[in-house]
């Protein structure tokens, strides 16, 4: 009865009043085994309504019946799957969570979200697409597939050219496919077309954001240098060079730097803006030979100068053509030229003079002194108590003190040209040797060696001081023996020197400038000759400077109590001398003039005439006239002024 019972409450879906009469049908049949029969039935029935928690609930009550208890889970399984069907993505992972060990649950719980992902992208939602796979984790590749969305997202915005979204996106791609190897081509595609629309800047910024995508790196200057030498085609030459700096190690950019400056150099060099033209050379600096062509403007200029006959400027432009070609040595040339249509036009004074300013060129410091003693300079010379004269025929006479046998020169021969110190006296001969006789001390008695002069060499010029001895050589530098307590023969750095006087204590040099040097005593000042300009001829006095202007006015510094240095007023004069305590000046005209002490009527020199060379000692005055005579004025108890019976007397003999 109950068993029958049973069936009818199963066949009307009553099944916890079916279970209960199976349970009292007993040993009936098999009815012990069916008492969770109507629970696997509603399971079942329920499964197939839709009522997952419930089915899930009956093949729980189910549980030994049949295969019940694998099926508990199975409700939430079929739910899931249905779930995923209509797009119910995270509903379905729970769904596959619940469902647990039932089938392959556990693997397909990430499944709706991979689904989700695929959808998303396909939409191009890609963030959302993105985290869709990030949920997915374990499903499938959907760890390998978490960039994806941001790759393809990538190649979109690049497509689109939004090049600085399209990177961030290959960022985010991360480890997708070759994500991070193509981080950089967006702003490498960027570069190029920004390169090629000549937006220069901006290109080599997007080279550099393009980081190590292919050669990136090496294209940062490209825009840069691509600018360059489009500038240099424009002529552009300061944007150039500094395009080309801004290339930095693109190509040759580096040793091309100095390019536009030495073509804009060539340009003005053929425009003749010469001042223009070495600086650019200067800029261009290590291009080419362009160190080297920085003085080549003004070589160009010199030689066209010279050419016009502008001496003074071409000198001056050999000058700063400084160490290009033979510039250097090409410095005197002009005047060299100038001096030699001065001799030709008779001009014997300002050809001498002009040939000093050629200085070490050819043979003009020759060529200068020899004018000068042709024209009786150096053939008087005046000691403290002495007065030497060299002959027509090349022999030297002298008077006055000889207790240190500094008239001792009777035997010399082939002078060119004489001086007197305190006590000896030094003559130069045609052959460019000098030689000297006479007190070889200084006033204490220690020797110094004023007369140790028999290795000097290649001299065109000689001065003497109180104790010491000053030679002139033929490329312009300077010799010097003797006393040294002051420092006066401290000339050996000396250079482009065309004249020298010895003082007392004190050693001037005339440059081929037309400045003037000094070293020694500067007790009075007699060495402050620094400002000095235009200078032609110097003489040094005891304790005095006197110095001669190309115009013909005189400047003179030193000590001045007895009015020596009262030259200003000064003018046409031609030649000067200094001696102890006073200053000689020949005119133009062949008269003479003279300021200073005159105790012993040394400066009474206003009546002569005809003088051609003139000379000062301690207090004694000597003058070369035209005729050959020699007149004197000053002090003479030694016989210094002995001279009235000399003839013959002058500047015969020429340097070789």
């Amino acid at each position: 009865y109950y068993y029958q019972v049973a069936e009818d409450f199963l066949l009307a879906q009553s099944y916890d009043e079916a279970s209960a009469a199976f349970v009292k049908a007993g040993s009936y049949k098999d009815a012990a085994s069916r008492v969770l029969e109507p629970y696997y039935v509603q399971a079942e029935a329920l499964l197939a309504a839709g009522q997952y928690q419930q089915a899930s609930a009956a093949f729980i009550k189910a549980y030994t019946y049949s295969d019940a208890k694998d099926r508990v889970l199975e409700p939430y399984y079929v739910k899931a799957e249905a779930l995923l069907s209509e797009g119910k993505y995270d509903e379905a992972s729970a769904a596959f969570v619940k469902a647990g060990s039932y089938k392959d649950a556990v693997s397909r719980v990430g499944e709706p979200y991979y689904v989700k992902a695929e959808a998303l992208l396909a939409e191009g939602k890609y963030d959302d697409a993105s985290a869709a796979f990030v949920k997915a984790d374990t499903y499938s590749d959907a760890k390998d597939r978490v960039g994806e969305p941001y790759y393809v997202k990538a190649e979109a915005l690049l497509a689109e050219g939004k090049y600085e979204d399209a990177s961030a996106a290959f960022v985010k791609a991360d480890t997708y496919s070759d994500a991070k190897d193509r981080v950089g081509e967006p702003y490498y595609v960027q570069a190029e077309k920004l390169l090629a629309a000549g937006q220069y800047q901006q290109a080599s910024e997007a080279f550099a954001k393009a980081g190590s995508y292919k050669d990136a790196a090496n294209r940062v200057g490209e825009p840069y240098y691509v600018q360059a030498e489009a500038l240099l085609s424009e002529g552009k030459y300061d944007d150039a060079s500094a395009a080309f700096v801004k290339a930095d190690t693109y190509s040759d950019a580096k040793d091309r730097v100095g390019e536009p400056y030495y073509v804009k150099a060539e340009a003005l060099l053929a425009a003749g803006q010469i001042q223009q033209a070495s600086e650019a050379f200067a800029k261009a600096g290590s291009y080419k030979d362009a160190a080297y062509r920085v003085g080549e403007p003004y070589y160009v200029q010199a030689e066209a100068l010279l050419s016009e006959g502008k001496y003074d400027d071409a000198s001056a432009a050999f000058v700063k053509a400084d160490t290009y070609s033979d510039a250097k040595d090409r410095v005197g040339e002009p005047y060299y030229v100038q001096a030699e249509k001065l001799v030709a036009a008779g001009q014997v004074q300002q050809a001498s003079e002009v040939f000093a300013k050629a200085g070490g060129y050819k043979d003009a410091l020759i060529k200068s002194y020899n004018l000068k003693y042709e024209l009786g300079e150096g053939a008087i010379a005046a000691g403290h108590q002495h007065t030497v004269c060299l002959k027509r025929d090349g022999t030297v006479v002298a008077v006055g003190w000889n207790d240190d046998d500094q008239c001792n020169v009777s035997d010399w021969q082939d002078i060119v040209s004489v001086a007197a110190g305190a006590r000896h006296t030094v003559c130069l001969k045609r052959d460019g040797t000098v030689v000297a006789v006479g007190w070889n001390y200084d006033y204490n008695f220690n020797y110094a060696g004023q007369c140790n002069v028999s290795g000097w060499r290649d001299i065109v010029a000689v001065s003497a001081g109180n104790c010491h001895t000053v030679g002139l050589k033929r490329d312009g530098t300077v010799v010097a023996v003797g006393q040294k307590d002051h420092g006066q023969c401290n000339v050996s750095s000396w250079q482009d020197i065309v004249a020298v006087s010895a003082g007392g204590y004190h050693t001037t040099g005339l440059k081929r400038d037309g400045t003037v040097v000094a070293v020694g005593w500067n007790l009075h000042h007699q060495r402050n000759v620094s400002d000095w300009r235009d200078i032609v001829a110097v003489a040094a006095g005891g304790v005095h400077t006197v110095g001669l202007k190309q115009d013909g006015t005189v400047v003179a510094v030193g000590e001045n109590d007895d009015g020596q240095c009262d030259v200003s007023g000064w003018r046409d004069i031609v030649a000067v001398a200094a001696g102890m305590w006073h200053t000689v000046g020949l005119k133009q005209d062949g008269t003479v003039v003279a300021i200073g002490r005159n105790k012993y009527g040394q400066c009474d020199v206003s009546g002569w005439r005809d003088i051609v060379a003139i000379a000062a000692g301690y207090d004694h005055t000597v003058g070369l006239k035209r005729d050959g005579t020699v007149v004197a004025v000053g002090w003479n108890d030694d016989g210094q002024r002995n001279v009235r019976k000399w003839t013959g007397m002058g500047g015969g003999l020429m340097l070789e």
